[in-house]
């Protein structure tokens, strides 16, 4: 009775009220301690509990679990060393461009300076920068912050990494271009043509890319950045794995995420200015949003696999959109049967353009110059018609995209 007291002081620096009650004719110890506000010190050491396991907390975890005990967010905290020479000027005009274009944002706001735009984005208090200027207005995060990208890799099983890429850059471009990347390089669209000269391209895949786009979202939006990990996109000929490190908030469980909740963002302010760009609302919507778009596709709805430090979302093909990976589909020459071109445009020279163009969407302005005996400057010229006329689109980069055909 006089020792637990004192070893509870020593280990935990604590007091504990230590009682001898008697029940049914036999003695036990009670030890009542009451809720602490604040983080206890082990024998020196803070540890978090997490389910049966016990972590010890040091480096950025560390920080980030006494800020969130002191009531704070680790994406509010000051960023020491981060100052206003490190911000990226054309990160922050994107951002702001893209809040006063859905008019989250006055548009007198681009004639300010970029320290009064800074403090109206609550990330300056006139003194220091947070985490979440680093993360959003660097050029190069993960210089400051370790782990702050996305990385995606291509898998014909488990053990079979044929090609991966990374995704640098302020928060809101490495969602675009993981995006773009992922429908360019990584998945391949079911194809189809309609029409009686199959003109008309429909480009079909496993994941509607706004569910997709709402996954990428919330994983950035939701990481615990302080963990140094990147998001890790894999990518099968069947499925895609989203895996994020995060946890869920207070006592949820899946049955919490996939049904009407609340608004909750682990990074309150990340997710802030990422409304205020127009990729999300403030409403908890994400994965209802991700559910409906897979609805809306007849494509399996998305498993979420929770574990102690990590969320991960698997998308899965349904077997007539399972393909190898292989180019964008062409239509061969036998299809056409040698039958002219379908008078779309009512100009025969742009006409055998898009009659090129549908044999092979990834042909290259070269190749199309080589085929119609012309010059590079006039099959520009004619694509450029084509794309002011509505008839034409270029899906990707110059490199790596394809031309999209519309005939409606």
């Amino acid at each position: 009775m006089e020792d637990l007291p004192n070893k509870i002081t020593a280990a935990l620096n604590i007091a504990a009220d230590v009682n001898l009650l008697t029940k049914d004719g036999h003695d036990f110890i009670e030890i009542k301690v009451l809720p602490s506000p604040l983080p206890i010190l082990y024998k020196g050491k803070y540890f978090y509990r997490s389910g049966s396991t016990k972590q010890l907390l040091t480096g950025q975890a560390l920080q980030a679990f006494l800020v969130s005990k002191l009531g704070n967010n680790w994406d509010a905290f000051h960023y020491t060393g981060f100052n206003a020479r490190n911000i990226d000027a054309q990160a922050l005009e994107h951002f702001i461009k893209q809040a006063v274009k859905v008019k989250r944002l006055a548009a007198s706001v681009m004639d300010e300076n970029q320290d009064f735009m800074l403090k109206k984005l609550k990330v300056f208090d006139g003194s220091n920068l947070s985490n979440t200027a680093v993360l959003m207005f660097s050029s190069a995060p993960d210089d400051w912050v370790l782990g702050a990208y996305i990385k995606i890799g291509y898998f014909e099983s488990d053990a079979d990494l044929l090609f991966q890429d990374e995704i640098h850059g302020p928060l809101l471009l490495q969602v675009d271009k993981a995006v773009e990347l992922i429908y360019t390089k990584y998945l391949k669209a079911k194809v189809t043509y309609n029409g009686s000269y199959k003109l008309q391209r429909i480009d079909r895949y496993f994941v509607p890319q706004e569910a997709l786009r709402e996954a990428i979202i919330n994983a950035v939006c939701h990481k615990h950045y302080q963990l140094g990990i990147p998001i890790q996109i894999s990518v099968y000929p069947d499925k895609i794995y989203i895996a994020n490190c995060g946890s869920l908030p207070g006592n949820w469980t899946i049955d919490t995420l996939l049904t009407k909740h609340a608004s909750i963002p682990y990074n309150p302010n990340i997710a802030h200015l990422f409304y205020l760009a127009g990729y999300i609302e403030n409403w908890g919507r994400g994965v209802e949003k991700i559910c409906e778009a897979c609805r809306a596709e007849n494509i399996p709805l998305p498993v979420y696999t929770v574990n102690a430090n990590d969320i991960m979302l698997k998308f899965t093909a349904p077997k007539e959109l399972v393909i190898s990976q292989n180019p964008p589909q062409l239509v061969s020459h036998e299809e056409f049967n040698d039958t002219p071109p379908l008078p779309i445009t009512n100009n025969p020279a742009l006409d055998r353009l898009v009659q090129q163009i549908t044999l092979d969407p990834t042909v290259t302005s070269a190749k199309l110059a080589e085929k119609l005996q012309l010059s590079r400057q006039t099959v520009t010229f004619r694509i450029k018609q084509l794309k002011k006329m509505g008839i034409l689109e270029r899906v990707g980069s110059d490199r790596k995209g394809w031309w999209k055909i519309k005939t409606t």
